[in-house]
């Protein structure tokens, strides 16, 4: 390995791990399998092996073309941040939603789950307005989870779209789906997701909104994405990622992976908050 790359690899084993390369013997073989081995010769314990490998082999392959010293610190950074998530070893975390959207993007923060799901009536008071709705079906959702543990969090959110002064949510058949899609078409409406951390002892909700705005659509366009696509899974009938989303949506305001069902920055954050 180059210069820059031994200090990358003794800086992630310092900043994240806590294991000080000065104390094992030399020569340093940079292999993961190889240096784990070493570690544990010098008697120092590794309490995540299998982070330790998947971090450590990522920042070799991610950064094997890089001589950039800023970039390795601010990387070394991220993986600090990151490594707190995977390192919620008080915490078994719960996701309650049958959503592979969901389900998705927690594999993809990195963050070990186990799924669920316990079935609701998701009903709310009339008089609730935008992430109101939101937040107390998200609410009303984790309230069936009993006996909670110690170190349990259970995870619950729910999303609408919020357009004419009214949520809009899934479609019941092809037919809503299509009108409901039908009165987006070269308009505007917001998109609320609220997402509930709840623990023996605590219960945190946090909410994001993003404002969505459709081109004109045709009903040739609409009937094609409702007969090829699933939207009846979906609030407002539509997914951002899919089809309709390339040809039909010119502008958003705000969290693009909102829009998908959950504002995956402030969930990361919250629960680096929750840890602390």
């Amino acid at each position: 390995l180059t210069m820059a790359k031994k200090n990358l690899v003794s800086s992630f084993c310092k900043e994240i791990f806590d294991l000080d390369l000065n104390e094992i013997s030399k020569p340093i073989k940079y292999e993961s399998g190889v240096l784990i081995a070493q570690i544990k010769n010098t008697n120092i314990n590794i309490l995540d092996e299998n982070l330790f490998h998947r971090l450590y082999d990522k920042i070799l392959f991610d950064y094997k073309n890089s001589n950039d010293d800023k970039y390795f610190r601010d990387y070394i950074k991220f993986l600090k941040e990151n490594a707190k998530i995977n390192h919620l070893s008080n915490y078994k975390i719960i996701l309650a939603s049958g959503s592979p959207r969901r389900q998705h993007f927690f594999e993809e923060l990195g963050i070990d789950f186990k799924i669920k799901v316990k079935p609701i009536n998701e009903v709310y008071p009339s008089y609730l307005k935008e992430s109101e709705i939101t937040d107390y079906l998200s609410k009303l959702k984790a309230s069936t989870f009993k006996n909670i543990t110690e170190n349990e969090i259970v995870i619950t959110s729910d999303t609408i779209v919020w357009f004419d002064g009214k949520a809009i949510e899934k479609p019941k058949n092809k037919k809503e789906a299509f009108k409901m899609i039908s009165s987006f078409s070269n308009r505007m409406h917001i998109v609320f997701t609220s997402v509930t951390f709840t623990g023996k002892n605590f219960q945190k909700t946090i909410n994001d909104s993003t404002k969505v705005w459709f081109n004109k659509l045709t009903d040739e366009e609409i009937s094609y994405y409702v007969d090829t696509y699933q939207p009846l899974d979906k609030a407002g009938a539509y997914g951002i990622q899919e089809w309709l989303g390339y040809i039909g949506i010119n502008k958003i305001e705000g969290s693009f992976f909102n829009v998908m069902g959950l504002p995956t920055h402030k969930v990361y954050q919250t629960l680096l908050n929750i840890e602390n």
